[in-house]
């Protein structure tokens, strides 16, 4: 291939039927400088590995305790086409850093505790606590010999619970999720990276969800989410003033879906689907404290001043289903208020984001399957 690359992948399982299993997998990637028609273009090889541990644990015939963890790191990416080493395509401009190369590594680690067919109100229930790394180091040696390192390092811990329940008004399923991000950065400024040093994110959403059946063929889903968010940067450049400032703001919302699902025939094979659906998103630290190289030549500044993106979709569709046959078709269409996207600030070569994306999305999917015969 272009890049001359090597994959060696190496898998083993072991474990007793019903009581417990050990997965393990090993990846090891290997990607040499591409081979083009102008000839070998340098700078474009790097290296990667990854792995990954998973252990399930059947504690009695209701119970079963899961633990992961997996890990990945690339080695010197470069961003070629911006440093010497680039090579022109078609009149494309040619990069003047010296070198600018990343090492990226990531990582999750998760505890698991899941019940089904339990007695009593709650009939399954799950606890999951998760452990998430994140980060990134970059090398930079401008066209005038500057050098620059830019870190970024981010932990999250999760909490997600959720339970299961039947009941007089339906199917319930409900619980809460909840996630803290932690952000270190360091950048050539000397007090902060890409987005804000000292920073952390809070995401907290509590959720119901109840399916109703309305006489043998219609169905309803009812759904709410209540969200909480909390930004909160110590340490980022003022983009006015040049000074070091600091930043906190919090958002709440509640969004809410209301589907139905009906069944066109006694044997269920044919369905008529569709819904309205509210969502929301709250700006994240990079939106709001981004300092940094968003595109060639071009610098994102800090944004502080963002409200949420909000989101109102409707659907509409038909579903198949017969021994040899599964299709759907689908139209949805979904209203954006405040989209976050980046603006032209007035100062050459810089953009900021802004909440200017008022408008809509419209679309129609289409799938289907066709099994020739039983093989």
């Amino acid at each position: 291939s272009a890049e001359r690359s090597n994959v060696q992948h190496a898998e083993a399982s072991i474990g007793q039927g019903q009581r417990w299993g050990l997965h393990v997998g090993v990846t090891l990637n290997q990607f040499a400088d591409l081979r083009t028609p102008q000839g070998i273009q340098r700078q474009t090889g790097y290296d990667q590995w990854a792995f990954d541990v998973r252990l399930d644990v059947a504690l009695d015939d209701h119970w079963q305790l899961t633990g992961v963890h997996q890990q990945s790191r690339q080695n010197d990416a470069w961003r070629t086409h911006v440093t010497t080493a680039a090579v022109a395509y078609e009149g494309t401009t040619l990069g003047t850093d010296r070198t600018r190369l990343f090492d990226q590594e990531r990582s999750l680690s998760y505890l698991r505790l899941a019940g089904k067919d339990l007695v009593g109100i709650i009939d399954a229930a799950s606890l999951t606590v998760s452990l998430q790394t994140a980060g990134e180091e970059q090398f930079r040696i401008t066209g005038a010999g500057v050098r620059s390192f830019n870190d970024v390092d981010i932990s999250t811990l999760g909490v997600d619970l959720q339970f299961e329940s039947d009941s007089p008004i339906g199917r319930l399923v409900y619980g809460l999720d909840y996630y803290h991000d932690w952000l270190e950065t360091d950048g050539a400024n000397n007090f902060a990276g890409a987005v804000a040093d000292d920073a952390s994110y809070d995401l907290l959403g509590i959720f119901l969800q109840d399916s109703i059946d309305v006489g043998e063929r219609f169905h309803l889903i009812l759904g709410g989410r209540y969200t909480h968010v909390r930004a909160d940067a110590g340490k980022f450049r003022n983009p006015v003033s040049g000074a070091v400032t600091a930043y906190s703001n919090e958002w709440q919302n509640f969004s809410a879906s209301a589907r139905f699902i009906v069944d066109l025939d006694e044997r269920d094979r044919y369905q008529l689907f569709g819904g309205v659906s509210q969502s929301f998103r709250a700006p994240n630290l990079s939106d709001l404290t981004r300092d940094d190289l968003s595109a060639t030549g071009i610098i994102e500044i800090p944004s502080t001043g963002l409200n949420p993106e909000i989101y109102l979709t409707y659907e509409i569709g038909l579903k198949a289903q017969t021994e040899s046959v599964t299709a759907s078709f689908a139209y949805f269409f979904t209203q954006i208020e405040d989209m976050i996207v980046r603006r032209a600030t007035g100062v050459p070569g810089q953009v900021s984001k802004a909440n200017g994306g008022d408008g809509y999305m419209q679309g129609v999917e289409f799938a289907a399957r066709w099994q020739i015969d039983p093989h």
